[in-house]
């Protein structure tokens, strides 16, 4: 449910991705956009087990960073950013070794500390972020309630021969 409503709220729709690529045109001084949180994570945006790593990234870009600079974050690392604000990121010569094994981490990780670094590259660069929403509301349709399994309309849009329809 949370990747489908941040999904819903960042692409929805065509119109809605496109209006979203038009921020980015109309406003030069936006670096970023992310949805609008799930209501499981709100409470979770916070510094968590990540400071010292996010204070190490930035001290490595030659910025410091306190505590109270903790800004809203794309929870979940669903967002559309500039490729300029990507660069020092980039520059950063990471290897995959160095983001360790999935183990089913919810925090304290180099990719959790990453998550929270964007908005902070942002605001280092002179960009402005911003949470987005769709202007249809999410919607539970996706979730079962009952023994029926769901089957979206828009898929169904989507299937030819030689796929295998769902059961119904």
């Amino acid at each position: 449910d949370w990747s489908v409503q941040m999904a819903h709220h960042l692409l929805g729709t065509r119109g809605h991705a496109a209006a979203m690529m038009e921020l980015f045109e109309d406003r030069p001084d936006l670096g970023m956009v992310f949805p609008v949180y799930h209501p499981s994570v709100r409470k979770q945006i916070k510094w968590g087990a990540n400071f010292s790593t996010v204070r190490s990234l930035m001290a490595r870009m030659g910025a410091p960073l306190k505590k109270t600079d903790l800004t809203p974050f794309p929870a979940g690392s669903f967002f559309a950013i500039r490729g300029e604000v990507l660069r020092p990121l980039l520059a950063g010569d990471f290897s995959f070794e160095d983001f360790g094994e999935e183990a089913g981490q919810i925090d304290g990780t180099l990719a959790h500390a990453i998550e929270r670094l964007f908005p902070l590259l942002c605001r280092q660069l002179g960009y402005g972020f911003r949470q987005i929403r769709s202007a249809r509301p999410y919607s539970l349709g996706s979730m079962v309630m009952d023994d029926e399994p769901y089957v979206s309309s828009r898929l169904a849009a989507f299937r030819t021969e030689l796929a295998p329809a769902l059961p119904r």
